[in-house]
């Protein structure tokens, strides 16, 4: 059997098919098909005038949208625990957790240790006695400045994406100049 009766009526009928056209045949729209008016105006539209000043509303509201996005992104922080002792964040204690901001020092005295969550790639254990700052917590960097003391950071993240740099070198009781930190990174796969 060929499908082409059912689309343009030419090929041999399906009995089945003729069975059905006779009792659907009562249903049959049997008017013409109505005339739609439609009218071309002469010259710019009403809407054509309203263009460019649509165009340049969606614009600002845009850029508004995406200034109130950039002003609500909140601080990149990171969590910090209290491992001994009573480590600061600026001048607020830390009681079991709190939160370092990008901008914010973590601070330990010489019987307070404390954990840094270095967001989704490692942590960071500040040993007593320990000024550490957060200076970028990026989805492309993570940076952290020993001012003082001892860190020792466990991350498993690529290279170059988690770094710590000394806030300014200092000099040696003989005089040799230092510039690395007291940290120790430990890569695991």
């Amino acid at each position: 059997m060929s499908d082409d009766y059912l689309w343009d009526g030419s090929g041999e009928p399906d009995p089945e098919v003729e069975r059905l056209e006779r009792l659907l045949e009562r249903f049959k729209h049997e008017r013409p098909v109505p005339e739609l008016a439609l009218t071309v105006r002469d010259g710019p539209g009403r809407l054509r005038r309203f263009v460019p000043w649509l165009a340049a509303a969606a614009a600002a509201l845009i850029v508004a949208a995406g200034g109130l996005l950039l002003l609500r992104r909140e601080t990149p922080t990171w969590e910090v625990a209290r491992l001994d002792g009573n480590p600061r964040v600026g001048s607020s204690r830390i009681a079991a957790s709190g939160r370092l901001a990008v901008g914010q020092w973590l601070e330990t005295d010489a019987s307070s240790r404390a954990r840094i969550s270095v967001g989704e790639i490692g942590e960071v254990e500040v040993e007593p006695n320990t000024r550490i700052g957060l200076l970028k917590a990026r989805m492309t960097e993570h940076r952290l400045s020993l001012e003082r003391g001892t860190m020792s950071a466990r991350i498993w993240a690529p290279p170059k994406l988690f770094s710590s740099t000394p806030r300014r070198p200092w000099r040696s009781t003989s005089g040799a100049r230092i510039r690395s930190t007291s940290m120790t990174a430990v890569r695991e796969s």
